[in-house]
């Protein structure tokens, strides 16, 4: 195997390991209503530690196969970057799933709750609406950025310029 199908292969793992992982974890929690039963509220938080518990597992090994297979001599730049997605993910989206999780059992387990109302898709179309405005927020926040960089970059070397070429017209009128 070479060295550019493994590192695509392997990079494509754990792509399809996160976003299976995230499709999971959406799919249990929009699973619990607020009319669910206590069983059920249970079953989903443990579903969510464990497949915290199992995307932990995974990730690690995929990341020490990466790790192992230094010995094929990878980019150093695809090491980096896969060793950065794979800490930012291991240590953020379990914790969450497992809190997620673990909070829903001690709803279900120690307070009376009796979930009444449902989830409306109405309610999920306005937070996906507020989603969306947030995300045009940044976009629009990472353009203005961008534009201003590239005003910059663009005007730090014409002043170098004209600088350069006042020098050469001085030093003609000297002359």
């Amino acid at each position: 195997m070479d060295k550019e199908s493994f590192q695509a292969g392997i990079s494509a793992m754990q792509d399809l390991l996160i976003i299976a992982s995230v499709i999971f974890t959406a799919i249990v929690l929009l699973g619990v209503r607020k009319s669910s039963s206590r069983y059920y509220v249970v079953i989903s938080g443990i579903l969510l530690i464990a497949n915290s518990l199992c995307l932990f597992w995974l990730i690690s090994s995929v990341n020490d196969t990466v790790i192992e297979a230094k010995t094929i001599t990878l980019d150093k730049g695809f090491i980096k970057t896969f060793s950065l997605k794979t800490a930012a993910f291991l240590y953020i989206f379990p914790f969450i799933s497992t809190a997620i999780g673990t909070n829903l059992i001690s709803d279900a387990i120690t307070k009376d709750l009796v979930y009444n109302d449902r989830t409306l898709l109405g309610d999920a179309f306005s937070l996906l609406k507020s989603i969306v405005r947030c995300v045009f927020f940044v976009l629009q926040l990472v353009f203005f950025v961008f534009t201003m960089a590239l005003v910059y970059l663009i005007i730090t070397p014409t002043k170098r310029i004209y600088r350069l070429l006042i020098g050469l017209v001085k030093r003609n009128d000297d002359i």
